[in-house]
């Protein structure tokens, strides 16, 4: 509008101005240069509101054509005459002025633009979303002017403002992230008592934008800890606190608790004397950090933090040696553990030695510390690291005898170099203090203090590294810096508490009374006048907010360059011009910070110099010309018209240079008509106003101005509202209801103007309303826990300025009446409601209607709705819900823990599912049997009592079921989301353990006979009553009791299955019982009752009775350790084997059982040692040696080893087909049993002998043509000698027979004699030998060969199982170490005669005894070599020396 108006006064005045020109063409202008003082320049000092008389002498009569002046500051003072301006006509309408706002005063600036002396600005350079404004609050000054001084105080105060805290001496620092917010914490150790008030402890110190830097309560640790170091020991994301007194080798593990934010126990762990050093960190990068130790003897230990036992675990271990060649440990000194290589590669260790030597090593991906390659030399146990190169990875700095050492890290070597320069590196640290990519090597510069904490003693001092030629990494010896935190700095660490990427300085300071800590960073800031990229104003240091003793940083001039640079620059400044025609510039500079904080302005004082003039103003009828013209009266002589000037204070300023130009004759100065106003149009957003032609007004019209006085405003003349070069005018700047007076008047040349026309009163409209919303919805708020719903919409009308939202029990069509539930902004499109329209809070399943309406800014709206619904209201609360089962396998066997499964047997289930005891109806509930191998799931729906009910007949009726060992029966509800009104029901869960058994069965001929001593040997059926499972119960052992008739123990040992059959033996009692029991904890298998009773037979007479029932109770009550050593039983696989010497190798496994009640050690031997390496042997998987046995076996238990076969050779040598080794195992008394009676037994070592089993496969053979090349002359041959040779042999064999049975019967009568009161383990050692399912032959039953080659019989089918080796002339012993046959037929004969005489007599010789008795197959051997062997069927056979086949003998 302003524009269109100022566009029709140029052409007014472009119409009007050729009329003026021939009005006055013909006249002589005349031009004034002074002022009435006759000079034209004045300065004029102003003194309580009054100056001298000055003005204008004009000629009367005459008419001003232009005029004007200069206003300038006072260069001769400093005092400003405040705000300034000029009133001629003193009309209010000022012909010039300074005074408007944020000016400031003529000729000197104190205000910025915002009004205010001072103003801040938060500055966040490291922020996520970067501030838009970096620059300081503007201030304004005139364009051009010169700067004759210039000052203003800009401070600095930091988001974290720090300071010294006074909390005592510290100990010692740590550096981490204890409360996992990637924000840095600080950890004191102190061991104050006077501090902490628990002795020696530590506080962990950190920052909140809302507390600043607070310290949690001291938490007592160990008592002579010196150390204090911070990780994540147990892998829960917040880093523990660990304490350290190397007096005592003790830590102090305290783990911090993340929920409550507390350290709430704490764990002492005692450290190895061998300790030397130690640092913590995850090494192994698995988020467990790890105990890093170096130990005497070169040892390196990594340990990894136990939960359960609160201590530290062993996870690897390594030596380093003095070289790489030697196996001579170093002697370590000290220890660095970092990320050298950067903070994305692996933790890497350096060890120091003695001789300074330094070994690298890390920690690989297979969990072990490895020596890298590459030693370097030069460190000591006060080396420091740092990045001093700038590259991104770590460097030492050294002491050295005549100077320093800088090592260079190179990632996969050091770079030493030596340099001159002493150095004290205590507590020194290598950092970029400063941020200018440059590391300084920091070092406290102790001194002796005054006592006063108010006077700054000692200083961190910064030496710059040498980055280039032969000095590289040398350490100046001049300064760069000097840091003074507080008095008496001690040690340095960083850490970045706030996470502005700046990091904090954590100095341990103080002195007298006054110690602690001090918090603060290192601040660089500045400003850049000119704006091209240099800091022309910086400071540096650290700063604060003036708590805790740290002032904000300031940033001076006191030079005072800040005026010279604003004087060169206010030229090149942008600027506006105001209506008097004054420019004026916003000032302000850019500035710079690396971390967040608030910058403060204050103080600012510009004093300048510069011209304005003075002419135009913003008044249409008063500028400097019309106002002289207006003061014009007819006549001749001089007219003075003084210029009145006011100021706001005293002071003074300059006019120069006036310039009057006018003509002869004063004008026609007549009075307009007064403007009649209408209103064209009028509605909701405009108004047109209009009033006569512009004809009507003359021809020296300029303008109409317009004024609007609102409601309760009374008229301004001075505040025009609006201008207008045509006679009308547009107003849109109102809102509907509003009401309004208008004004109108003519503006002309020289200032004349027409009266004021009659005001116009008018109302603005309302608009129709538009309140319809669309896409009303409401739904029950979710998670909640009810009376509440949602509600949304979208947007309405532009014209909706807000929502009213109805909500009510019934639905409705009409808002009239109704009262609001709420109402929201329009820009708002959803509500969350607990109240309906009458204000009742919404009740959980009643029916809801919801309308949404829309109302504009005058609050308009319309009734008419269609309201949504109905929605409920429900409680989002999950109830729980519970499972009730009870499960019933095939048995209910009161004597078993677990429920019994098996492959044929039933499984009954019912579940019952509630909700706190109210069942629940139509759920689908779910069983699921898993096992090792079985993994099967059952759905079932509950009936009306919320019982669901599983039936299954058979568990086969599933599908194929193993139903073996640990099993698992659960039942799962998966819980509901409820409905619109139901609430949602959570998951159940319901579990048992159970357990797949064989149903087996137990039969025997009753009642067990007992033997001599009350020995006795039984053989027992097992049979499983599934047929298939048969194989099931191989090597199946159970346990068993024998008692008396008074149900004492007499004896007990375990059975075992071989094939269907179990022998048991042991020592029984006349009328007792043997008790056979299965497992009940791990029920592998099952039988009524878990457990089998077979009763002893009846004493023979009442004296033996009570004769052995005496004997049976005082050996039950007595309970003497056992006087010898059960041997234990071996049960080894098989395996089969290639001829090939390259093929791949199984091992073969062997469970050995221990039938003892105390602990056994066990040693191993072959039973054959060849002096001659086989092509192939097997690898022993323990000791080697009796009485040096590597394992142990608990009391009546059993373990399983492996022996590894190994090739030495082609297999040639060997022959295809089942071999066998020999071997025998040692059990010996162990006291780490509890037994501490092993040496005081009789006999504390027995042996057990075996034969491991395997086949060789048959060579594979080249094709070929050859046919048998044997001639009949040889067979005949080789038979004509065998009748004579079987002659010779059966006279031999019946008188070594004969021989035999004398002397065995002789042994017999001395074994009578033995002692009788040897207790029942003695029986037990010496009772004979019985295999299960033994059977006796029949000597009268023979059979030729040639009938058992027409019956289509092998040669060896009828031998017994063990024997078949044997008779294929491959015995166990022949092949084993490269033995012969020949060797083994000896061995044999030599075990024969040892069994025969008595043990006294051949003591060295029992070891070979035993073996015979483990491996007697029945075969001997006569004089003649003749092999000797009596089938099961009484059937004799025989071999001759040399030949590879048996024959039948025949009488």
């Amino acid at each position: 509008m302003k524009s269109r108006q100022i566009l029709g006064t140029l052409l007014v005045l472009m119409m009007v101005g050729p009329g003026w020109s021939v009005m006055f063409a013909s006249a002589q202008s005349t031009t004034v240069s002074v002022f009435s003082t006759g000079t034209s320049e004045e300065t004029i000092t102003m003194s309580g509101g009054i100056h001298s008389p000055i003005g204008f002498d004009l000629e009367r009569n005459t008419t001003i054509e232009q005029s004007l002046f200069f206003l300038s500051p006072d260069s001769g003072t400093t005092q400003s005459p405040g705000k300034l301006w000029l009133d001629l006509d003193q009309n209010g309408e000022y012909e010039w002025e300074f005074n408007q706002t944020n000016y400031g005063d003529f000729g000197l600036q104190t205000m910025f633009a915002n009004g205010t002396n001072s103003t801040s600005l938060l500055m966040a350079p490291n922020a996520a979303v970067q501030a838009t404004n970096t620059n300081t609050s503007d201030f304004l000054l005139p364009y051009g002017s010169a700067i004759s001084d210039a000052r203003m105080t800009v401070g600095f105060e930091p988001t974290l403002s720090g300071g010294f805290f006074p909390l005592g001496p510290i100990t010692d620092t740590a550096i981490g992230d204890v409360e996992n917010n990637s924000l840095s914490d600080v950890i004191l150790l102190s061991s104050s008592n006077a501090s902490t008030g628990v002795g020696t402890a530590f506080t962990v110190m950190s920052y909140t934008n809302t507390t600043g830097v607070t310290n949690i309560p001291w938490v007592p640790t160990c008592t002579n800890a010196t150390r204090v170091m911070v990780d994540d020991l147990n892998g829960d994301s917040y880093e523990d606190v660990i304490t350290y007194a190397p007096l005592d080798s003790l830590l102090c593990i305290h783990i911090y608790n993340g929920t409550t934010g507390t350290f709430p126990t704490r764990a002492n762990y005692t450290l190895p004397s061998s300790v030397i050093d130690l640092e913590i960190g995850d090494v192994a990068d698995d988020g467990y950090a790890d105990l890093v130790t170096i130990r005497t003897g070169g040892a390196i230990d990594v340990a990894e933090f136990n939960t359960k036992s609160n201590g530290f675990s062993t996870v690897d271990s390594a030596v380093v040696y003095v070289s790489t060649q030697s196996t001579t440990p170093a002697t370590l000194t000290a220890m660095y553990l970092a990320r050298f290589n950067g903070e994305l590669n692996p933790y890497r260790l350096i060890v120091v030695d003695t001789t300074g030597q330094c070994i690298q090593l890390e920690y690989s991906p297979n969990g072990a510390f490895a020596e890298l390659v590459g030693r370097f030399d030069g460190l000591g146990t006060d080396s420091v690291y740092g990045d001093f190169d700038n590259d991104g990875d770590l460097d030492f700095i050294a002491t050295r005898g005549a100077g320093h050492r800088s090592i260079e890290n190179r990632l996969t070597s050091w770079d030493e170099n030596n340099h001159n320069g002493l150095l004290d590196l205590t507590n020194a640290t290598i950092i970029d203090h400063d941020y200018d990519m440059n590391s300084s090597l920091l070092l406290p510069q102790f001194t002796i203090g005054d006592g006063l904490s108010s006077t700054l003693d000692g200083n961190f001092t910064a030496y710059d590294f040498r980055t280039w030629g032969n000095n590289k990494g040398r350490v100046d010896s001049s300064a760069s810096a000097i840091l003074e935190p507080w008095t008496m700095p001690k040690s340095i660490d960083f850490g970045d508490l706030d996470g502005d990427g700046i990091r904090e300085h954590i100095v341990v300071a103080g002195e007298g009374s006054q110690h602690g800590v001090f918090v603060g960073a290192w601040h660089e800031i500045g400003y850049d006048v000119d704006k091209n990229s240099v800091l022309d104003f910086t400071a540096s240091g650290y700063a604060g907010n003036g708590s805790n003793f740290l002032e904000p940083l300031q940033i001076l001039d006191p030079n005072n360059n800040l005026s010279s640079q604003l004087s060169a620059m206010s030229f090149s400044w942008p600027w506006t011009t105001d209506g008097y025609g004054i420019q004026m510039s916003p000032v302000n500079f850019s500035l710079n910070t690396l971390a967040e904080g608030m910058f403060t302005f204050g103080d600012l004082n510009v004093t300048y110099d510069t011209e304005f003039q003075v002419n135009l103003n913003p008044h249409p009828s008063g500028n400097l010309t019309n106002v002289l013209n207006q003061q014009m009266t007819g006549g001749s002589g001089a007219l003075n018209v003084p210029l009145l000037f006011y100021t706001t204070q005293n002071g003074s300023f300059e006019v120069s240079n006036p310039t009057i130009s006018y003509i002869e004759g004063a004008p026609n100065i007549a009075l307009p008509p007064t403007p009649i106003l209408q209103v064209n149009q009028l509605n909701s957003t405009t108004l047109e106003l209009a009033w006569q032609n512009q004809s009507d007004f003359g021809d020296d019209l300029l303008q109409f101005m317009i004024y609007r006085v609102g409601q309760n405003q009374s008229l301004d003349l001075l505040n025009i509202y609006a201008n207008s070069i045509s006679n009308f005018t547009i107003d849109t700047n109102f809102l509907p209801g509003e009401q309004y007076d208008y004004y109108v008047r003519s503006v002309h040349q020289f200032g004349v103007t027409s009266n004021l026309s009659a005001p116009l009163s008018i109302t603005v409209p309302y608009p129709l309303p538009q309140s319809y919303i669309p896409n009303v919805t409401a739904a029950d708020h979710p998670e909640d826990l009810g009376g509440q719903v949602d509600i949304s919409w979208s947007p309405g009308h532009p014209s909706v300025n807000v929502h009213h939202i109805y909500l009510s029990t019934v639905n409705f069509t009409s808002v009239e009446g109704l009262n609001t539930s709420t109402t929201t902004a329009a820009s708002v499109f959803n509500t969350t409601l607990d109240v309906d329209s009458h204000g009742d809070y919404l009740l959980d399943g009643t029916p809801y209607f919801v309308a949404v309406v829309g109302v504009d800014q005058f609050g308009n709206y319309s009734y008419d709705v269609t309201a949504f619904g109905p929605v409920f209201t429900r409680n989002d609360t999950v109830l729980a819900s519970s499972l009730d089962v009870s499960y019933v396998g095939f048995t209910s066997d009161e004597n078993l823990s677990h429920v019994l499964l098996k492959k044929d047997g039933a499984l009954n289930v019912i579940a019952h599912l509630h909700q706190n005891g109210s069942s629940i109806a139509g759920a689908e509930v779910a069983l699921n049997i898993l096992g090792d191998n079985d993994n099967y799931t059952v759905i079932e729906t509950t009936n009306e009592s919320g019982k669901a009910v599983f039936s299954i007949s058979a568990l086969t009726t599933l599908g194929p079921i193993e139903a073996l060992g640990q099993m698992t029966l659960s039942v799962s509800y998966e819980g509901s989301q409820g409905g619109l009104i139901d609430r949602p029901l959570s998951p159940s869960y319901n579990q048992t353990s159970a357990f797949g058994v064989i149903d087996v069965s137990f039969t025997t001929v009753e009642p067990i006979l007992l033997g001599e001593n009350n020995s006795f040997s039984t053989v027992l059926i097992v049979n499983a009553q599934i047929p298939e499972q048969q194989v099931l119960l191989a090597n199946m052992a159970v346990g068993w009791v024998a008692n008396d008739g008074n149900g004492s123990e007499v004896s007990s040992g375990i059975g075992e299955v071989r094939g269907n059959e179990m022998e048991l033996s042991g020592i029984g009692a006349f009328g007792g019982m043997l008790h056979i029991h299965l497992d009940t904890f791990t029920p592998y298998y099952y039988t009524q009752g878990m457990a089998v009773m077979i009763e002893f037979e009846s004493a023979p007479d009442d004296d033996q009775n009570q004769t052995n029932t005496t004997d049976s109770n005082n050996t039950t009550n007595q309970t003497t350790f056992p006087d010898v050593t059960l041997p234990g039983t071996i049960d080894c696989g098989t395996a089969a084997y290639a001829w090939e010497e390259n093929s791949t190798d199984e091992s073969i496994t062997c469970t050995i059982t221990n039938p003892n009640p105390f602990d056994v050690f066990l040693g191993f031997s072959w039973k054959v040692t060849p002096t001659t390496t086989p092509p192939l042997t097997f690898e022993a998987p323990f000791g080697v040696a009796a009485g040096v046995p590597p394992l142990t076996i608990s009391a009546e238990a059993s373990i399983q080893v492996e022996f590894s076969p190994v090739r030495n050779g082609p297999s040639d040598g060997l022959f295809p087909g089942i071999q066998g080794v020999g071997y025998v195992v040692f059990f010996s008394c162990s006291e780490l049993g509890g037994a501490n009676e092993c040496d005081s037994m009789t006999t504390s070592t027995a042996s057990t002998e075996g034969e491991l089993v395997w086949t060789l496969a048959q060579q594979l053979e080249e094709p070929s043509d050859n046919t048998d090349t044997t001639k009949d002359g040889e067979d005949s041959a080789s038979s004509s000698t065998t009748p004579v040779l079987v002659g010779i042999g059966v006279i031999i064999f019946v008188a070594a027979l004969i021989g035999g049975v004398i002397f065995m019967r002789s042994r017999g009568d001395i074994d009578f004699d033995d002692d009788d009161d040897e207790d029942y383990y003695a029986e037990a050692m010496a009772a004979p030998e019985v295999r299960p399912g033994q059977k006796s032959l029949d000597l009268n039953a023979s059979k030729s060969l040639d009938s058992l080659k027409a019956e289509g019989k092998e040669l060896h089918e009828e031998a017994p199982e063990g024997i078949e080796s044997s008779m294929l002339g491959s015995s166990a012993d022949a092949f084993q170490f490269g033995a012969t046959a020949e060797d083994a037929v000896a061995e044999e004969v030599a075990e024969e005669v040892a069994e025969e005489t008595d043990d006294a007599e051949y003591p060295a010789e029992e070891e070979w005894a035993e073996e015979e008795a483990e491996e007697d197959d029945g075969i001997s051997t006569d004089e003649n070599g003749t092999e000797w062997w009596e089938d099961e069927e009484g059937v004799w056979w025989y071999r001759e020396e040399g030949l590879e086949d048996w024959a039948v003998w025949e009488d």
